[in-house]
């Protein structure tokens, strides 16, 4: 995979690089818990993109502070990095090289959790006059981020951005069990998902989330259709919502 390298510091640079379109869309994609550039939940992402001439691709490598123990290094890194990331977000925005409203923060796992911390920080600087356009978060990781301690980082939430959308595929273990989207994506019942076995290894549920974002950037005509229900279980027996507007799942999901 091609890409240049920016440090956060630097990064007021982009608007005078030969591939940064101001007048694109930019997705901001963030990684989860030991994973790098070359992780294939980063290239997946990245060549769905590329089929689209109406964005710009930024990614953050935090793989340096991602690994280690997920307690105590990847999840204070990611409070301290989310921080980091969104204040240069805040000088980009009013040093008008990005524009709110173009911009798309878009993480798996972790980086799904780090994206609210983004778009708080974003909030707090502008004083509550600006937020992020939208967050879409893929199976937001689940362990300590939801046992509602003071002392434990807080999760993603609604208020997080103008709208946040979060799809949950291994809700059972590695993936966020409660909605706390605007709107919140259940595929397959949210938990395990067809074509991964039922063992204690839940990475293949837990990255079909971001399998499925992926589909849907990369495939112009396909819709993730999505209807209104209650429950997986009343979704079984069809006793859901089907008036319209349905809503679609992915890079279509829409606010209304």
């Amino acid at each position: 995979m091609d890409f240049d390298t920016f440090s956060l510091v630097t990064l007021e640079s982009l608007s005078s690089h030969e591939k940064f379109n101001i007048n694109h869309k930019t997705v901001f994609y963030i990684h989860g818990f030991r994973e790098n550039m070359t992780s294939e939940s980063v290239e997946t992402i990245v060549n769905a993109y590329t089929k689209r001439s109406t964005y710009n691709i930024l990614v953050l490598d935090w793989s340096e502070y991602s690994n280690g123990s997920y307690v105590t290094d990847a999840v204070p890194n990611l409070v301290k990095i989310g921080k980091l990331v969104g204040e240069n977000i805040f000088n980009l925005v009013e040093q008008k090289v990005l524009e709110l409203k173009n911009f798309h923060v878009v993480g798996h796992s972790l980086g799904g959790q780090m994206a609210g911390y983004i778009g708080r920080w974003m909030i707090a600087l502008s004083r509550g006059r600006s937020k992020l356009a939208r967050i879409t978060a893929l199976d937001p990781a689940k362990p300590l981020f939801y046992e509602d301690l003071i002392f434990l980082p807080t999760h993603l939430t609604f208020f997080d951005a103008e709208f946040v959308d979060i799809i949950h595929s291994d809700a059972l273990l590695l993936g966020a069990s409660v909605s706390s989207g605007n709107v919140d994506f259940w595929p397959n019942g949210g938990s395990y998902q067809p074509g991964c076995r039922l063992t204690t290894d839940h990475r293949c549920d837990h990255s079909r989330s971001w399998k499925f974002f992926a589909e849907s950037v990369a495939s112009f005509d396909l819709k993730f259709d999505a209807i209104k229900c209650e429950s997986f279980e009343d979704f079984k027996i069809l006793n859901c919502s089907v008036k319209p507007p349905l809503g679609n799942m992915g890079i279509d999901a829409n606010p209304k």
